[in-house]
């Protein structure tokens, strides 16, 4: 089978922006995979072919400074946004020991307050995660990736302002949907 991706590497070819220029012949018989070649996932053979232009031609790119700052900052975020997130599992002891959540059952919907802010957390994240992050497809990623970053930190900190058990778990629930968005969103640029 024939590695997609190594021969494009290996074949100096510009890079053809419109598949129309393949079937048409322009390349045939010039060293590049046919569209019949390695079927190894379930998508199209097209499809595969057209990946695999594409992700040459990004190997192509220069690594120029502008891409290194955009790396840089984009996983500033994204160590901010894993830490906001992994604060579901160290934040309980501490509200716990200033009143805020009730040990045992005794907790907000019958059950423990951690287990309630856990679940609300990971089911802002599926709302987040499926349900707004689509919209991404309409406004641009790095608007949306903009406006998640903002939202979760700005319901982190109203989150830290909040007196009652029903307050934060609230809260975490609307930082869990900034956080679905974000973890969507930052993964299309890294």
């Amino acid at each position: 089978m024939i590695n997609l991706l190594g021969a494009i590497n290996r074949i100096k070819r510009p890079f053809i922006t419109n598949c129309k220029e393949y079937h048409s012949g322009l390349y045939k018989n010039s060293g590049w995979p046919s569209m019949n070649s390695s079927p190894r996932t379930g998508a199209p053979k097209g499809e595969q072919l057209r990946a695999a232009y594409i992700s040459a031609r990004i190997d192509r790119l220069p690594a120029v400074a502008t891409i290194w700052k955009l790396v840089a900052l984009l996983s500033i975020a994204g160590f901010f946004e894993l830490y906001d997130l992994f604060q579901t599992a160290y934040i309980s002891p501490g509200l716990i020991r200033d009143g805020i959540f009730a040990t045992g059952n005794q907790g907000l919907f019958g059950f423990s307050d951690q287990a309630a802010f856990a679940s609300a957390t990971f089911l802002g994240l599926f709302f987040g995660a499926s349900l707004v992050s689509p919209i991404a497809d309409r406004y641009g990623r790095r608007a949306i990736f903009t406006f998640a970053l903002i939202w979760y930190t700005i319901a982190t900190v109203i989150m830290g302002l909040q007196t009652s058990a029903l307050g934060v778990i609230g809260m975490r629930f609307v930082v869990g949907i900034g956080l679905g968005v974000e973890l969507v969103t930052i993964d299309t640029y890294l």
